[in-house]
Parts: C-alpha cells; structure tokens; sequence
C-alpha cells in the first residue's frame, strides 16, 4: 500500500512526504525522520506505524497532543484524508493516492488545532515560511527491522523543515 502525508504550514505551503519505513517519527529533534523545528512540537512528538495494509499515528507523550481530525488522539488508525494537527503543520493522509489533490489552505484551516509553546494561553506563532531543502543527514535514526532494510542508512525518507525565512533572504552583493 501507498501512505504518504501532505504537509502543510501556515503560510500555505505544502509538501508530499512519502511513508516508506514501517516506523516513522516526527518531531523537533534532528534524529526524527520528519523534523519540524517549532516550540510547539515535541523532541520525539508521535510515530506513524506501517503494518501491511494499515496505518496508525501514535502520541510518544507530546506536551502539546497529536490531533487527528482536531480530535486529541493517543493511538488511532489513520484513513484516507485524514487530517493529522501537529504544532502548526497539518498533515493531510494519502493512501492510495486518495485524495488526489489537497488544496493547501482547506486543508490547513480544516486541520490546524491552537497550541501554546509556552503554556501561557495564548497561540502559539505560527511558522511563516517552509524552506524545503535537501534532507539532513540522520545517521542516528534507527528503525526496528534495519536488520532487513537493504540499506540501513539511506536518509531518503526523513525530511527537514526549516520555518525561519533566513535562507530566503538575499545577501548584499550576492546573487
């Protein structure tokens, strides 16, 4: 089976995240294999399980929750379309390539949950720009059947989000 996320931030953008590990980890921390560096997401924040035809999210015991359809969920399985809260990225499942298209606004008011970074009540920033680039290295990453992965180290599958607006920037004099 198919089982890919549709990322999407606040300002719009968004990005097609294919699952192709059995176990897969989104969080703030440079290990996971999704990284989304904001205040409101967890070091190691939830974990998307393959088994066979089924998907699952699971809460690793998030400060600010995992939300699925803007429901606060510990353990659920995941259908086609589902909308999956995490700090203030919204991700959207694709299984089978269903749906086709996700309209990146929908998709983020639709999903986004308010959290706090601070605990202090009031929402917490949201992101403003989504800078893709190439995949950091995550070497220290570890899958349980590695053992059985033709290559144990291959990143491909791990992403990197970088949400400050730094790199987009041009510098005097450069082009």
């Amino acid at each position: 089976m198919d089982f890919s996320l549709v990322l999407v931030t606040a300002d719009f953008n968004k990005r097609l995240v294919p699952i192709a590990r059995s176990r897969t980890v989104i969080g703030r921390a440079t290990e996971c294999n999704i990284r989304i560096p904001s205040g409101d997401v967890s070091r190691q924040h939830c974990e998307l399980l393959v088994d066979g035809q089924t998907l699952r999210i699971k809460d690793l015991g998030s400060s600010n929750g995992t939300f699925v359809n803007r429901k606060r969920v510990t353990e659920a399985e995941l259908h086609a379309g589902d909308l999956i809260s995490v700090g203030n990225v919204v991700c959207a499942v694709r299984i089978g390539g269903k749906p086709p298209d996700v309209d990146a606004e929908d998709t983020y008011e639709d999903g986004i949950v308010a959290t706090t970074a601070t605990g202090s009540g009031r929402p917490a920033e949201a992101p403003t720009t989504v800078s893709s680039r190439a995949p950091a290295p995550v070497s220290s990453v570890t899958d349980d059947d590695d053992e059985d992965d033709e290559d144990a180290n291959d990143d491909s599958d791990s992403f990197d989000f970088d949400f400050s607006d730094d790199d987009d920037e041009k510098k005097p004099g450069k082009k």
